[in-house]
């Protein structure tokens, strides 16, 4: 993020890379092992205030949200958005949740808690 302020940073499960957030509306993706960034995930078009990692089977992702109210999610990967929602408002915190068709995502802002399931 270079001078940049950091909003948010999530570790995946396997503890092999972090990702982080911030006003620069980027999303950061860094190797723990060698402290180093390896990739930057570009497509919000105002601050970053919130992400989270997750997997799905050997595929990784990462859910974010901004101060337009949208949602994103990431395949890692491919470095690509492949799903995004309108929260309606900023969006202050994000996490993700398993369930029984794959994986849901919970955001938090100005206009309460949503709660949205993939599958």
């Amino acid at each position: 993020h270079g001078n940049k302020i950091v909003t948010c940073c999530s570790v995946f499960a396997d503890g092999k890379k972090a990702i982080s957030g911030g006003n620069d509306k980027m999303i950061h993706v860094w190797d723990l092992s060698q402290r180093s960034l390896v990739k930057t995930l570009s497509g919000h078009k105002v601050i970053v205030n919130c992400c989270a990692a997750f997997a799905e089977g050997s595929k990784n992702f990462v859910v974010s949200g901004d101060d337009d109210g949208i949602l994103n999610i990431w395949d890692l990967d491919e470095g690509e958005i492949v799903k995004n929602y309108n929260h309606g408002d900023k969006v202050y915190c994000c996490a993700v949740h398993p369930t029984v068709n794959g994986t849901g995502v919970v955001s938090g802002g100005y206009d309460g808690l949503k709660v949205w399931l993939s599958g």
